[in-house]
């Protein structure tokens, strides 16, 4: 065989080249790997086929070496992940890629770009991208190799400028989508500020009616309450339970059987306490609840500030320009110059 007459010819011995062709057994297979890996057979020509899924050999694999162009881009994966791959003793390994200038190599490379483009759309997609583009690293290889073929270096630096392209689309893309968001969150924001300042308005009458209520008040309270907030009636959903001092006691739409709830509401302010066992314990929750609603108003204040400095921050970054969007118009001219150059050329 031609391959196997130039590697002997270059100073390697004949028992040291294989084909793997020539191993038609399981078992003459493994005894070929564990050669290569022993460094007893220093070159080894095969297929994708025969050479792909299952063929460990990279112990001792310093350079591949691709004679023709593969169909699909999985076959390329699977040639070069016989020596890029664990356990190989190289820290650097060579990868060659063999093209004939102006032949039909250059068509089969762009084939094989174009397959790898629709891949890599489909695998990278994300929500801010809505437009496909060459966004995988291995694009650009076969686009390089396929202008190289083509013996036309613009064809490269179209290749070239294109991928540039791609990535910079790609981060004005995420650019625009996180205004997006952080305009969403703007939004959010501020409509969380007005129902807190509600809730603090609402909480700062209950807590005004209740200054009147003394010890005793709150002792009786208990005492009704831990005849009427059991168990079984804290279980079921969407249901009013009981009414005392202007306070509603209802149920949550859907209560959780293992961490049940109750809600307290009353002049448009509603506080969820959690329920355990036992009747008097949710009693004495809920009256606890009445003597700390003054300390509730500082909380809801404080979430207000926070939620103020936060839309600040946020403005400052949504007012941000953005940093591609003129260079990604200059780069979009230039290929499509550089493309008219090469067609009309």
């Amino acid at each position: 065989m031609l391959y196997h007459i130039i590697a002997h010819k270059m100073g390697i011995p004949e028992k040291e080249i294989a084909f793997i062709h020539s191993y038609n057994t399981e078992e003459k297979k493994v005894t070929l790997y564990k050669k290569v890996n022993e460094g007893k057979v220093r070159v080894l020509i095969g297929s994708t086929f025969k050479l792909g899924i299952g063929v460990n050999v990279q112990e001792r694999l310093k350079a591949i070496h691709h004679l023709d162009v593969p169909w699909r881009p999985a076959d390329m994966i699977q040639r070069e992940g016989r020596i890029i791959r664990k356990g190989n003793m190289y820290e650097n390994v060579f990868i060659f890629r063999y093209v004939c200038e102006g032949s039909f190599d250059a068509y089969s490379w762009q084939i094989l770009e174009n397959k790898q483009k629709f891949i890599s759309q489909f695998l990278m997609g994300s929500a801010y991208q809505r437009e496909a583009a060459d966004l995988e690293e291995n694009v650009l290889s076969f686009a390089e190799v396929k202008a190289l073929a083509l013996a036309d270096p613009r064809m490269k630096e179209l290749a070239e400028k294109e991928n540039e392209l791609a990535n910079l689309r790609i981060l004005n893309n995420k650019f625009i989508g996180a205004k997006r968001v952080m305009k969403e969150d703007i939004i959010k924001a501020k409509d969380y500020i007005s129902k807190l300042n509600i809730l603090i308005l609402a909480t700062k009458q209950n807590t005004a009616e209740l200054a009147n209520k003394t010890a005793e008040d709150y002792k009786e309270l208990r005492k009704e309450l831990a005849q009427i907030l059991l168990p079984e009636t804290i279980a079921e959903e969407n249901t009013k339970i009981y009414e005392f001092w202007g306070y509603e006691i209802i149920t949550p739409n859907v209560q959780r059987q293992d961490k049940p709830s109750l809600i307290l509401r009353k002049s448009g302010a509603e506080y969820r306490i959690e329920c355990g066992d036992s009747s008097a314990g949710n009693a004495l929750r809920v009256t606890n609840q009445l003597e700390k609603l003054n300390v509730m108003i500082l909380t809801y204040q404080k979430r207000v500030e926070d939620k103020k400095l936060f839309i600040e921050k946020t403005q400052r970054n949504y007012e941000t320009e953005n940093p591609y969007s003129e260079k990604l118009k200059s780069l979009e001219r230039y290929v499509k110059n550089l493309k008219n150059t090469i067609e009309t050329s």
